[in-house]
């Protein structure tokens, strides 16, 4: 099971500040999981609620685990501001697999007025309007 503090030191490994076998600084892993936490408490304004309670670096990372790239370098992308690290990568697809899984339609109603229009035949099969 992956950790939440695998997931931040594997996105900063993404954006270079941490090499592949070095320990991630107490200081990073704390930035890493606020930024962690705000991250998925803040994808419910772009429509993906994940139900996100803080989580601590030991925690178990709770989304499945086919979100667990797509987090770690949407953690990256959030990060790289803050160590002035350019982004080489497109994150976006990332957000839009997000989007698409946990996306809820809303119940709608159509007004009858869009549905009973005069080019609708009638119940004979006759259409409005035809001479």
């Amino acid at each position: 099971m992956t950790t939440v503090r695998e997931v931040i030191a594997a996105a900063h490994r993404k954006i270079a500040v941490l090499g592949q076998g070095e320990n991630m600084p107490a200081s990073m892993a704390s930035d890493g999981l606020f930024a962690f936490n705000a991250m998925l408490h803040g994808w419910k304004a772009d429509g993906v609620d994940v139900e996100h309670a803080d989580q601590e670096l030991t925690s178990t990372f709770s989304l499945g685990p086919e979100f667990l790239e797509g987090t770690v370098y949407l953690l990256a992308q959030r990060l790289g501001p803050d160590y002035l690290a350019p982004r080489t990568f497109d994150h976006d697809s990332f957000m839009r697999r997000l989007q698409a899984a946990y996306y809820v339609m809303p119940e709608m109603t159509i007004p009858t007025a869009l549905t009973n229009t005069p080019a609708r035949e009638d119940r004979d099969g006759n259409l409005p309007f035809s001479g």
